[in-house]
Formats: structure tokens, C-alpha cells, sequence
């Protein structure tokens, strides 16, 4: 069911999908209609909520709001029905339990002249910059020729240009797709266009009881799963719109990165002793480069990062070889580490 007059062809479509979420859709709602930049419309998608989210939508008068009220299907689908009524050159997506800053679409418009995707960072609770990316990686390259997905930003810092998503629109099979909705979109776009990663915090990323989120774990056996199962699904929808597959290539992707970074010529210390690190370790001594030795945050069966800051002359780049990437450059960084000696690779 939808309500709501359609404006004349807006230029930034944004797709707000809701569950239950009365408690923050406020926020969400307001800080899109608060925005610098006003050639929007706005879709507020709600997936069958049974508290008063309904009535709270209800409740907005802006001509600049389309409201759609569907059975609860899940994320993905509140999608597609946001999908099917968007009018936008730019579709970009919010969490109803995050919200932006006011100047995120304008930012954001800019940014679309130049990259026909586009991901920020989000501010995490108010306390962190979440999931910072390196810039200087063509994450799109990386991905159809290795296969290998970076840890992007969350639904509400992504953005995309009408033309590198909506040949995959409607969304398909969406309950493969549950908890991961974000990400299997990105990595179709990615197979069609180049991602920019912004460095600016353009919106509120909301961790609590009742998301996906609040129990997350960024333990290398959790990621491999999360990618293994988005990897899969892309593939399958990239089969059906008779596209090319992905390849599953994790060793060449770090010897990629690897091949990016300038060495020079003093050993490499290594952040990170499981199999990542392992891999990177392999990588490195193959490439010519002589691997220091390696640490990890309790020291064990490693050197501890005080440890490792005593021993800073002794090598000359760090490699973050672990999915806790954001973690260890803060620790880095609180013990004076240089930032230019740290290297993350998104693994």
C-alpha cells in the first residue's frame, strides 16, 4: 500500500526501510528532511511493523515522503518495494535505526559527478569513525578479479547511481539474502562500476539490542562465512542476468594489496598471527621482503604492541594482517605509531 503524491523526477531518491524501529524512525525521518540538499524524495518503506511505527509514519504531512506499507518480508524485500516506486538518478539507502548529518546528500551528490557508487563513513554510537577503508585501493578491481569483498559501510553510507543497480532489481530469492541485503548490492554494482570510498563521517550508525549488529563479530572465521554466503548469492544473480561469475582467489587478493605498498628496504612487522597473517607472511617473503616478526593484542605467541613499539626501529612498515582492522590502528595510534607505517589491508 502506498501513500504519497509523486514529485516531479527528483534527483536523489532515498529508500528508508523499517521493522519495529518507532523508537529511532524519528531521527531517521527527520534527518533526511533536515537535509542542505533538498531534490530529494524520500520512500519510507515499513515491513509490516507491529508497534507504532505505522502510526508515526502516518503522522509526517511533507509532500517529499512516499509511505509504503507492506507484509513483513524482511530487509531485502523492503527493497524492492522502495525500489519499484524510486524515481531518483541516485538511489541511496538509511537504516530507520541510524540517521545522517545535514550535509550527507549534499556531499554525496557531489561526489556522484565523479563515481557512480559511493560509500562514507558513519559514526559509530557517537564514539568512532565505523569501518574505515583504504582509498587507494580499486576495491571494484579487486573484487571481479579476486573475489575478495572489502568491509564496506554500512546500508546507511551507501549510494548508487539508478543505472549500476537496477538491472539487478527486483532483488531475487531474498530470504539467501538476510542479513546481508547491504553488501550483495554493493558487490553487483562493484561488477558494473568503481566504489569511491569517502573518508568525510556523514551520518549515525546505531548499535543496540535489537540489530544485527549489536552481537557482531569481526573474527575471521565469521567474515569468511559472511562473504562466502554474499559471494555465492552475487554469483548466482550474475548467472541469471547472464553476466560473468566472480572468482574465490584470497591468496592472490593479499599478494595484490601487498604489491600496492612500497616496502622499501627494511623487514615488516606483521599484526596478526592467524591465517591471514600467515598468508601475508607467505606473500611478503615471496615478493622479496623480509618479514620482522609478528605481534597481536595479548602478546600471545607473538609480541605484545608495547612490546612492539620498543622495537620500532628495527622495522619499517606494520601490516595489519587481521579483520579487527579499526581496533588495532586505534591501538597503534594511541601508542604513537606513525600512520604512514601502517599498512591495513581490509582482510
Amino acid at each position: 500500500m502506498i501513500f504519497g503524491e509523486r514529485r516531479n523526477m527528483p534527483k536523489v531518491s532515498v529508500i528508508c526501510d523499517n521493522y519495529n524501529y518507532s523508537d529511532y524512525l524519528h531521527d531517521a525521518i527527520k534527518s533526511v528532511l533536515s537535509q542542505s540538499f533538498t531534490d530529494f524524495e524520500l520512500i519510507v518503506v515499513d515491513d509490516g511493523s507491529t508497534d507504532s511505527s505505522r502510526e508515526l509514519i502516518s503522522s509526517f504531512n511533507d509532500s517529499r515522503i512516499i509511505k509504503v506499507f507492506k507484509e513483513n518480508g524482511g530487509q531485502t524485500s523492503a527493497f524492492n518495494a522502495g525500489f519499484e516506486v524510486a524515481c531518483g538518478d541516485i538511489i541511496t539507502f538509511l537504516d530507520s535505526d541510524d540517521y545522517w548529518y545535514p550535509n550527507k546528500l549534499d556531499r554525496v551528490v557531489e561526489a556522484h559527478k565523479s563515481s557512480k557508487i559511493i560509500q562514507h563513513l558513519l559514526s559509530e554510537n557517537g564514539k568512532k569513525t565505523y569501518r574505515r577503508v583504504r582509498t587507494d585501493v580499486d576495491w571494484s578491481n579487486v573484487l571481479v578479479n579476486f573475489g575478495y569483498m572489502y568491509q564496506h559501510s554500512p546500508t546507511s553510507g551507501l549510494s548508487f547511481m539508478r543505472e549500476v543497480i537496477e538491472p539487478f532489481f527486483p532483488l531475487v530469492d531474498v530470504e539467501e539474502m538476510r542479513g546481508y541485503s547491504d553488501g550483495c548490492i554493493l558487490m553487483l554494482a562493484m561488477t558494473k562500476a568503481k566504489v569511491l570510498c569517502l573518508d568525510d563521517v556523514l551520518g549515525f550508525y546505531r548499535i543496540h539490542d535489537r540489530n544485527l549488529n549489536a552481537d557482531r563479530t569481526d573474527s575471521g572465521t565469521a567474515l569468511l562465512y559472511v562473504a562466502t554466503r554474499q559471494r555465492d548469492y552475487v554469483n548466482k544473480q550474475l548467472l541469471r542476468c547472464r553476466l560473468l561469475k566472480i572468482p574465490d582467489d584470497h591468496g592472490q587478493y593479499i599478494s595484490h594489496l601487498l604489491s600496492l605498498v612500497d616496502f622499501g628496504n627494511k623487514p615488516v612487522a606483521i599484526y596478526g598471527n592467524g591465517n591471514s597473517g600467515k598468508r601475508v607472511s607467505t606473500a611478503l617473503r615471496h615478493s622479496g621482503n623480509e618479514v620482522w616478526g609478528f605481534a597481536n593484542s595479548k602478546g600471545v605467541d607473538a609480541v605484545s604492541p608495547v612490546k612492539l613499539f620498543k622495537h620500532r626501529k628495527e622495522f619499517g612498515k606494520i601490516v595489519i594482517a587481521s579483520s579487527a582492522q579499526d581496533e588495532i590502528i586505534d591501538i597503534l595510534q594511541s601508542l604513537n605509531f606513525d600512520n604512514r607505517s601502517i599498512v591495513s589491508l581490509a582482510i
